[in-house]
């Protein structure tokens, strides 16, 4: 009777094995959604548009923030909170006053103030910061041979960007721009 008791013992290895490809199956269909689901979140990254911005001015070789910036943030981070899908874009730069390498790391080091102040006191969460960007003396907003326009130079932009995918995806209450055919997806 060894023989049945081995056949028995092979049937039983073959259900396993079955359940298992199901189950692996499974498991990958459920990945391939996600994988989708990823790539239409990836998609709806293009789909950001920025509805509040604020640009922060600094003092020559400074990335210190003054309390009416602060102020500025403040108020910027509670819009932001109160909307659904939004990240941040916050982009350091300098004038051209110096050496182009401290004035790299100083649009960095501006940045960085303004991305801790949203975080510790805006109480923005980290994953909705796009890394900072220090773009140094690049992107002038007015030309660098006036006081004034250096003035203008010395700063960091902040937007704060809506996922209008997000938005849409949300919005049950109504809202007929979308076509109605999308929900048969």
């Amino acid at each position: 009777g060894n023989i049945e008791g081995r056949q028995g013992q092979l049937e039983d290895q073959e259900k396993q094995t079955q359940q298992q490809v199901g189950q692996v199956k499974q498991e990958a269909d459920q990945a391939n959604q996600g994988v989708s689901e990823t790539n239409n979140r990836i998609t709806d990254l293009d789909n950001y548009q920025a509805k509040y911005s604020e640009t922060v001015y600094f003092k020559l070789g400074s990335s210190v923030l003054s309390d009416e910036d602060k102020q500025k943030l403040d108020e910027l981070s509670q819009k932001a909170l109160a909307e659904k899908g939004y990240v941040v874009e916050v982009a350091g730069f300098a004038d051209t006053t110096g050496k182009a390498a401290r004035n790299q790391v100083l649009s960095e080091a501006r940045a960085n103030a303004v991305i801790r102040y949203l975080e510790q006191q805006g109480n923005i969460p980290i994953h909705r910061i796009l890394a900072p960007a220090g773009m140094g003396t690049t992107h002038e907003a007015q030309p660098n041979d006036t006081a004034e326009g250096r003035k203008m130079n010395r700063r960091v932009e902040v937007k704060v960007l809506v996922n209008q995918g997000v938005v849409a995806g949300s919005s049950a209450s109504g809202n007929a721009s979308k076509p109605s055919s999308e929900s048969g997806k």
